[in-house]
């Protein structure tokens, strides 16, 4: 089974075409990735093909080739996995041709033995619903914290924070020592001490949101006793990395209450589309040189302070959770 956006050598065997150079098409069964008879699109060198022409059979009777399963541009990707919807799966085989001396020959491969694509679906970080999401208000006081909004208030993206700073990411809003999980397999990048006596853990996942660009995550303001992984682990789509802490102020001695009377705790949500490299937090970027993140009210006179790739998370997080429902993950 492969994932829709996969890198994947294609390794075909036959005694008959050793020394032969062969054009690859790659047929979907389901007609998800293409039309109905016709060869899907797949990404060779960054180029996007529909036929991988040229491909040599060594003296063993082998021939591989290089491709990566999803169209180049992000809008032609995003189409490719609405494609996807209720767990479809994509089942593809190969058609290689051979033109000899006088004919040309035309051989179908794993017809009938298809190898299978699904769509890389992303998780919500929890398994359960936030307190200030529109599907399970803790109370009352939670709806003026509806981290869903826009701009609206303290926990949504592009709201304002002192007199400087725009707020940079979605906050979550959870009681003490709730599992926090991966939203998708990947590598941890990093562990540190984050913001009144919270913890941070920055996650480069195995998921394209622009192409050829790996989804960096900061799951910010976490627990600092409970953080179960350190810089260089490898995690799984679903793997629990940390519990929610609660927010100290230790110059003047007491915890955040937001909204009043709770003490504060929450996944603090900051999402990098990739393309750029380097600390996540930095004071020196201007707002005009922010590539995705904007604020319609927020921009005069601040800025995000961070790095130039930040986008609002909020439609991940949206089609995650959908995900982990569709999963029965979240209660």
């Amino acid at each position: 089974m492969f994932l829709i956006s996969s890198e994947v050598w294609l390794v075909l065997e036959s005694a008959n075409l050793r020394g032969k150079k062969v054009t690859i098409e790659i047929y979907d069964k389901e007609a998800l990735l293409a039309e109905d008879k016709k060869p899907i699109t797949v990404l060779k060198d960054d180029t996007e093909v529909t036929k991988l022409e040229n491909v040599t059979f060594d003296d063993n009777g082998q021939a591989k080739v290089k491709i990566k399963l999803r169209k180049k541009s992000d809008d032609a990707y995003k189409k490719q996995k609405e494609k996807f919807k209720e767990a479809k799966i994509a089942k593809l085989f190969l058609k290689v041709t051979c033109k000899g001396d006088d004919r040309k020959h035309v051989v179908e491969f794993l017809k009938g033995g298809e190898f299978e694509v699904k769509k890389g679906l992303l998780l919500f970080p929890f398994k359960t619903i936030p307190l200030n999401h529109p599907d399970g208000f803790k109370n009352d006081n939670y709806k003026k914290y509806n981290y869903t909004l826009e701009e609206d208030n303290a926990a949504t993206f592009g709201y304002y924070r002192g007199t400087n700073r725009i707020h940079a990411a979605r906050d979550l809003y959870y009681e003490l020592k709730e599992p926090i999980y991966t939203i998708y397999d990947g590598v941890v990048k990093n562990v540190y001490s984050f913001y009144l006596d919270t913890w941070a853990i920055e996650i480069e996942h195995d998921y394209e949101h622009k192409s050829g660009y790996k989804l960096y995550v900061r799951y910010g303001e976490v627990g600092k006793n409970n953080i179960l992984v350190k810089t260089g682990d490898k995690v799984i789509r679903g793997q629990q990395i940390a519990e929610i802490g609660l927010m100290y102020n230790s110059k003047k001695k007491k915890y955040i209450m937001q909204p009043y009377p709770d003490k504060r705790g929450m996944l603090h949500i900051e999402m990098y589309s990739g393309e750029e490299t380097g600390k996540l937090t930095n004071r020196g970027i201007k707002y005009k040189e922010m590539m995705y993140s904007a604020s319609i009210n927020y921009s005069k006179s601040r800025s995000f302070q961070r790095r130039k790739d930040l986008f609002d998370p909020l439609e991940l997080l949206n089609e995650g959770y959908l995900n982990s429902k569709n999963e029965n993950l979240i209660k």
